[in-house]
């Protein structure tokens, strides 16, 4: 739930930002170098993003408040999957038709702000009641500040999509047939009990196994937790050689294999 506002915050505010700024500083270009597109009185937005089905739904709903608030304004929406969106992104670019509303990883701030793509979104957000910085989770906020040289500070060139935490849910049926007590709410696992608890309700002769876990969502937490992490402070050297980042994946790898 907490995925979903934010996405759909994020998307109004940061078109409506886009009007009241004229598209300025980073927009798409047409033909003739000016931003966006206009029929007549009515301007056109252009919004690319990479999702399943339910998220373009959400979308869908969003983009329809938005156009009925500001019947002057329509937006065309342009969705990709996942493993084509940076490359079809990298031509819209190329080709100078970059879209006015996009998704972008944090990692990319670096580079984009250093090419004039984005726009600086800070004082739009700050004169805007629509959206309360305080309310947002920090880090998902401060993944998207530049000064120039760190990331993390200085302006606001984005917001957040789908920074945020994950559910984690469990299969009652399997912990009932395994005769294995539900996990309480109020006592959470140690990681011996979440492994022995596992074990107990791993059957691989009927392909039944106690957790799955994806490593590109899950090993952040492993990596976080024990003290490590991918870059360092200044996000310009890769740290995943330390002892601290070695021994959290070894942890997540012998989960899985072991």
């Amino acid at each position: 739930m907490f995925k979903r506002k934010t996405s759909l915050l994020s998307l109004i505010l940061l078109i409506t930002i886009l009007v009241l700024s004229a598209c300025s500083g980073g927009g798409s270009k047409s033909s003739d170098g000016s931003s966006g597109s206009e029929d007549g009185d009515v301007k056109e937005l252009t919004f690319m993003f990479r999702g399943q089905p339910i998220e373009e739904e959400a979308y869908k709903k969003a983009i329809s408040q938005f156009e009925a608030d500001n019947p002057g304004v329509k937006v065309k929406m342009n969705v990709t999957a996942a493993d084509q969106y940076d490359t079809k992104l990298t031509a819209a670019i190329t080709g100078n038709q970059i879209p006015d509303v996009f998704y972008v990883g944090a990692g990319d701030i670096r580079s984009y702000v250093g090419s004039n793509i984005l726009l600086d979104l800070t004082e739009y957000i700050e004169a805007s009641d629509g959206v309360d910085l305080d309310n947002l989770w920090e880090y998902g906020v401060e993944s998207y500040r530049f000064d120039g040289e760190t990331v993390g500070e200085g302006d606001i060139y984005a917001l957040p999509k789908d920074v945020g935490p994950f559910g984690f849910g469990y299969n009652k049926t399997m912990f009932e047939e395994a005769g294995v007590d539900l996990p309480d709410p109020d006592t959470p696992y140690t990681w011996d009990e979440f492994i022995e608890v596992n074990q107990e309700l791993t059957d691989p002769d009927n392909d039944q196994f106690g957790t799955g876990l994806n490593v590109n969502v899950a090993l952040y937490a492993f990596v976080w937790s024990n003290g490590a992490d991918f870059l360092d402070e200044t996000q310009t050297k890769v740290t995943v050689d330390t002892p601290e980042f070695a021994e959290a994946l070894q942890f997540f790898a012998d989960m899985q294999n072991e």
